[in-house]
Formats: structure tokens, sequence, C-alpha cells
């Protein structure tokens, strides 16, 4: 013969379901709060470091291309820019 245990029924005050509700509930919006601050985060550090390539590169053609200017003075401001880099440097012969 098989024990039979019939299902207890809980039934709880109106105000103590409504107050279980709300929690999962407000949980549920943290977390949302929560997931969304950290992919802003992450978008913006990801944001920044690309900044930082784009300035590190932009830099570096800078460079060049005033080397260059030196090297090949094509314009009136390249032989300015010789012209004030060769200034500053004496030559004893």
């Amino acid at each position: 013969m098989h024990d039979e245990v019939d299902a207890v029924v809980v039934v709880m005050p109106l105000y103590v379901q409504v107050t279980i509700v709300q929690k999962y509930f407000r949980r549920m919006l943290a977390k949302c709060d929560a997931d969304q601050l950290r992919l802003r985060a992450r978008c913006q550090r990801e944001r920044e470091q690309l900044r930082l390539v784009i300035n590190e590169v932009d830099g570096e053609r800078r460079l060049q291309r005033d080397f260059q200017r030196r090297l090949n003075p094509r314009t009136k401001d390249d032989f300015e820019l010789l012209y004030n880099a060769m200034e500053g440097q004496t030559i004893f012969v």
C-alpha cells in the first residue's frame, strides 16, 4: 500500500504575496540596471582605448610628415620649417 501525501497548500495573506512579488521584481530591475551600467562602462573603456590608439597613430603620421617636409621641402612653409630647424645648429668649417 502506498502512503499518499496530500499537497499542503499554504494560504498567505495578500500583503505577503505582494511583498514577495515586489522583492523579485525589484531584484530583476536592479540586475537590469547593473547590466546596463557595466555595458556602458565597457563601451566607454573601449572608446578610450580606441581614442588612444588613434592619437598615437596620428602623432606618428604627423612626425613622419614633418620629417618628410624637412627632407623634401616643396612649399615656402616647408623651407621655413627647415630653416628654423637648422637655425639652432652650428656648423664649424
